[in-house]
Formats: C-alpha cells, sequence, structure tokens
C-alpha cells in the first residue's frame, strides 16, 4: 500500500511538468493570427481562452 501511495503522490508533479510543456509550447510557438479588424480585447479573449483550454486538458492527462 505504501507504494501505490508513493505513485500517487509522483502524478501530480507530472501533470505539472506537462502542463508546463504545453503552456510553453503554445507561448513559443508561432503566434495565431486574426483579422486586422478584431479589437484588441477580442484577442485577449481569445489568448485567454486558448490558455485555459489547454491547461485544462493537462490536468486531465
Amino acid at each position: 500500500m505504501p507504494r501505490q501511495l508513493l505513485a500517487e503522490q509522483r502524478e501530480p508533479s507530472t501533470a505539472l511538468r506537462e502542463s508546463s510543456v504545453l503552456i510553453t509550447l503554445a507561448t513559443q510557438s508561432a503566434p495565431i493570427t486574426l483579422p486586422d479588424h478584431c479589437p484588441a480585447d477580442h484577442v485577449r479573449k481569445f489568448e485567454s481562452y486558448l490558455v485555459a483550454h489547454m491547461v485544462e486538458i493537462a490536468r486531465t492527462m
């Protein structure tokens, strides 16, 4: 049983590492181009939306 507990304790750090990798890849990738007529506020909302969903995906991995 202690071995199982140790394995469970290691999982969050693995998930955290994976989510860090996903966020790093997303922020270093080529910028997403939106039409010129998009207001800056919409761009920020879209970026926040993407990051939130990537974090959620990383948590479920």
